[in-house]
């Protein structure tokens, strides 16, 4: 392991078993001794749909916290130059997470065929790419260290296959109880203790997922470049953890299984401690999309759908709705796993114009940790000018 990436590691607050995790993922990643003296974004632009190029650094202004910061450089880069070539902060991470706890095996066997077909026509040769899964038992695991090699790429993922198809062989085709917001809501109405143990389990299946995309995300941070993560999964209906979306079915549910209770002589055990939703599973799911949106990086979301022709897998069971809110509020989206869609998620991932690499000296005169937003214009726009800058970074740990 790296020496200056132990050291880097140590100098952020994480706990102990995200650092496990850090570290397997940036083996052989280089990281400098000390914090940089500039800040490096990495910007795309285009005028009226086409790239713009030929740009100096004179064409930008760009403002770090709210305060004007001097520009040290500007470099416009090829991304069709091979990986070694061109700048890390000019680079693009593909992070690649396979949901296995949601998802049934034969469902994710296609998945990892989806991921060669995405890849085919959307990665560059500067590009790296990372391949997790996530399963309860195991949390978040990295599969493949950041690599922009085509062959190792191809082989994690025929690994992957191999193992959920033999996951499919052996008997096993779903992922568990099936829970939708209208199974919650008859759950919650009831008022068993059966019904919570359904809910809660449902919501801590959704939980662990949220903090598997939260290490993602916290990954993130330490890699120069662009990144954005591509989800496989099946999801999960929202309803399950977003409770004030739903409160007149609950309402109407409740007073549905009062008055059967009635009709039978007994009571209903229900009252508004045990109304609809999880809290604690809501905060966490919406802390982690803020993170996302702070660091400009988009979950694209491909939903896996069951077929009919496959034996022993339902169809709809869950809902994308999970899903399209974890697109839709980082900025990616959510499209189905069809080949027409898969081709427009390739025309996503790909960059929208001229690439640059812009370093500028930052306003904080010592480094801890922070987050802080940045601002980046051109001067003297020509057509309709469209610039693609990361919204904020992360100040350079402090030392100690």
């Amino acid at each position: 392991m790296n020496k200056s990436l132990v050291q880097t590691l140590r100098k952020v607050s994480l706990p102990v078993a995200l650092q496990m995790a850090l570290l397997p993922l940036f083996a052989g990643e280089s990281t400098p001794e000390q914090p940089t003296e500039v800040i490096a974004l990495r910007l795309e632009v285009q005028s009226d749909g086409e790239p713009l190029r030929g740009l100096t650094a004179e064409s930008f202004r760009v403002r770090d916290k709210g305060r004007e910061a001097p520009i040290a450089d500007l470099i416009e880069v090829d991304l069709e130059m091979e990986g070694g070539r061109i700048p890390e902060a000019a680079g693009r991470l593909l992070l690649f997470l396979f949901d296995l706890e949601l998802t049934e095996p034969v469902l994710v066997v296609r998945a990892t065929d989806l991921a060669q077909e995405l890849l085919s026509g959307s990665l560059l040769p500067s590009d790296r790419v990372v391949i997790a899964t996530h399963e309860a038992s195991s949390g978040l695991r990295v599969e493949l260290n950041p690599t922009a090699e085509r062959q190792e790429i191809t082989e994690a993922l025929d690994s992957l296959r191999e193992e959920e198809a033999r996951r499919v062989s052996g008997g096993s085709l779903a992922a568990g109880p099936l829970v939708t917001g209208d199974d919650l809501v008859t759950s919650r109405a009831r008022g068993t203790e059966s019904a919570k143990g359904i809910v809660q389990t449902e919501q801590g299946r959704i939980l662990g997922l949220v903090r598997s995309l939260s290490m993602l995300e916290r990954l993130a941070r330490f890699m120069p470049g662009n990144s954005q993560v591509v989800l496989f999964s099946e999801g999960f209906d929202s309803s399950v953890i977003l409770g004030n979306q739903a409160t007149q079915r609950l309402d109407q549910a409740s007073l549905t299984a009062q008055s059967e209770a009635s009709a039978r002589g007994q009571v209903s055990a229900v009252n508004s401690a045990g109304r609809y939703g999880g809290g604690v599973v809501e905060t966490a799911f919406f802390e982690m999309l803020s993170c996302y949106k702070r660091l400009g990086v988009p979950i694209q979301a491909i939903r896996l759908e069951s077929a009919a022709d496959i034996p022993g897998v339902e169809r709809g069971a869950r809902g994308p709705n999970g899903l399209v809110l974890m697109a839709e509020k980082t900025g990616g989206q959510m499209i189905p796993a069809t080949g027409d869609a898969v081709r427009q998620m390739r025309d996503t991932l790909a960059p929208v114009g001229a690439t640059y690499v812009l370093t500028f000296e930052p306003r904080f005169s010592k480094p801890e940790g922070r987050y802080r937003r940045v601002d980046v214009k051109l001067e003297n726009p020509v057509g309709d000018t469209r610039l693609i800058f990361p919204p904020g970074y992360y100040e350079p740990s402090p030392a100690g």
